[in-house]
């Protein structure tokens, strides 16, 4: 239970997300190694149809 969905916790893997969406990590969840390892590591340039906001970060 470390994704949300605008704002919702979205725990099912095959979700399908629409264009507009907010996908993020829950702030408590940020901390923990595997996920602060999977963000330094991103690259951002390999999706090119999703948008990056370092400001949300």
């Amino acid at each position: 239970k470390h994704i949300t969905v605008d704002g919702e916790v979205v725990n099912i893997p095959s979700y399908a997300v629409k264009p507009g969406q907010l996908i993020g990590v829950r702030e408590r969840s940020k901390s923990l190694e595997v996920i602060a390892n999977s963000l330094a590591g991103f690259n951002h340039s390999k999706y090119p149809w999703l948008e990056w906001d370092e400001t949300l970060r």
